[in-house]
């Protein structure tokens, strides 16, 4: 760039900025009008409070110890499935925004928002203002969606704590609210875990009585050596059956008893009702409303009002009256007016 370019690149700044420092009184004027109605915004939009709360989900293995050993992947092999499988948090932070869940939530009735009837209880369809025009299966379908927008749910990968937050016109209401999701997971977990270790159960009966008759023909087949061979240090070769027999029983014991150890333990959770979430972070009803602050409103005002004026005066100002610009931004505002007007003229005909 020449020396000349650079000179009315500068000038050009010069000539737009100009105008906004011999302004700058009116500038300051408008940022704080803008940022009073952003703080009187803020009394007259909805509130919205956020309630939060965060848990451990209960891990549970198939195998309570490692007591059977390398028989895990034996196990595996034989039809029980992964011993040592646990649900990752993920799977709950999904779960939790499910239909399975939300939908009961939704159904549930809480206390009033009204003012004016606060004693009366209503659900989520009516408090998220889903119109009754609709087909309840409608309401309760946007209801979810409405609800979904305003939960979200995260999971610390480190420590495996799922941490779930909503937004709701009341705090009180969010808490009801969060609570009813957690008390909704955990009966959908009881109730996965009581039919799966139901499942789990049945099969490990046929298995058990299977491993069971192995074991005695293992038992007796080593029992008929030694009554046929009571002598064996002098053969080689019994002794090297000897240590074969007993491997099959060693094996057959081991597999017997771990399977009968899941089925004792599958037994247990098939009749366990104990809580599967062990809260870390329970609901509390925040003070303040999450949203809208008057900080921030005001904040968002008062940049709003700066970018109003500083347009303002550089349209002003900066543009002559026959300046091309502002003669084609002028006839295009004049024509969209007119056309505004002739809507208006059409529709009071009709």
């Amino acid at each position: 760039m020449t020396a000349d370019g650079e000179r009315v690149g500068v000038g050009n700044a010069i000539d737009l900025v100009a105008p906004l420092l011999r302004r700058l009184d009116s500038l300051l004027a408008l940022g704080i009008l803008g940022g009073i109605a952003g703080v009187g915004a803020a009394f007259v939009l909805p509130a919205h409070y956020r309630v939060e709360a965060s848990f451990v989900p209960e891990v549970s293995s198939e195998i309570p110890s490692a007591a059977a050993g390398g028989l895990s992947s034996l196990a595996s092999r034989l039809g029980v499935g992964n011993l040592g499988s646990q649900i990752s948090p993920d799977f709950y932070s999904q779960v939790l925004q499910t239909r399975t869940v939300l939908d009961p939530v939704i159904l549930k009735r809480y206390a009033s928002t009204d003012a004016d009837s606060p004693a009366d209880s209503v659900t989520l369809m009516d408090i998220l203002e889903i119109p009754r025009t609709y087909s309840p299966e409608r309401r309760l379908e946007l209801a979810y969606k409405a609800l979904d927008r305003r939960l979200d749910a995260g999971v610390d990968q480190a420590s495996g704590i799922v941490t779930l937050s909503v937004d709701m016109p009341t705090g009180a209401l969010g808490v009801a609210v969060v609570k009813a999701i957690l008390a909704r997971l955990d009966s959908f977990n009881l109730f996965t875990r009581q039919s799966s270790a139901k499942s789990r159960r049945e099969f490990l009966k046929d298995r058990v009585a299977e491993a069971h008759t192995q074991l005695d023909s293992a038992e007796m087949a080593l029992e008929h050596f030694y009554a046929s061979n009571r002598i064996l240090t002098s053969s080689p070769s019994l002794t090297a059956q000897e240590s074969r027999l007993r491997r099959r029983v060693d094996m057959a014991q081991s597999i017997y008893l771990s399977l009968s150890q899941q089925l004792e333990d599958a037994q247990i959770d098939a009749v366990r009702d104990t809580p599967t979430l062990t809260p870390v972070e329970t609901p509390i009803a925040p003070a303040k409303p999450t949203w809208p602050r008057k900080s921030v409103m005001g904040a968002l005002g008062f940049l709003v009002g700066i970018i109003a004026a500083s347009v303002r005066t550089t349209w002003r100002e900066t543009l002559s009256a026959d300046s091309p610009v502002r003669v084609s931004l002028t006839a295009a505002a004049r024509a969209l007016q007119d056309l505004a007007t002739r809507w208006r003229r059409r529709q009071q005909r009709n």
